[in-house]
């Protein structure tokens, strides 16, 4: 009886089959104007699959790259909320303080709203300083962990 099961694939063998799967749907390059973008994604197929990281083989290794990845994402979350405040600061310090209608700095309760969006605009500014240098460090961190994983 024969063995109609398929062998088992790798992420290697696998990365290879979407090369060459895709330089074989590439074909020549004598295509025309029309399937030009077409060819230019195969293009693209083919360099992203070339990219892709090889999985751990080993139990260490995937733990080694579990931790990388964590480290990573947790560097990513710092700093897109580090990102966010700061935009959010620079875009109230754009808009300026929020008085009602006719009034200015200068009217009565006017510095008293100014005062609020200054303590305010300051607080931003030092949230957005803490969260960069903390997103900084993680990204060191994670660098670091990858490097060190590679060596």
């Amino acid at each position: 009886m024969t063995d109609l099961t398929p062998p088992r694939k790798t992420a290697s063998d696998m990365r290879e089959a979407i090369i060459e799967a895709a330089e074989l749907e590439k074909g020549d390059g004598s295509v025309s104007d029309g399937d030009w973008a077409y060819n230019q994604a195969i293009g693209h197929v083919i360099e992203a699959a070339r990219a892709l990281p090889l999985p751990p083989s080993s139990r260490k290794e995937a733990e080694e790259w579990h931790a990388q990845c964590v480290k990573r994402d947790e560097a990513l979350r710092l700093a897109r909320e580090a990102i966010e405040t700061h935009l959010t600061w620079i875009e109230r310090e754009r808009q300026g303080p929020l008085y009602p209608a006719h009034m200015s700095r200068d009217d009565p309760g006017g510095e008293q709203i100014w005062r609020v969006w200054w303590d305010d605009q300051l607080r931003l500014c030092a949230l957005t300083e803490d969260q960069s240098r903390s997103a900084l460090a993680a990204i060191d961190a994670a660098i670091d962990l990858a490097l060190k994983g590679e060596g």
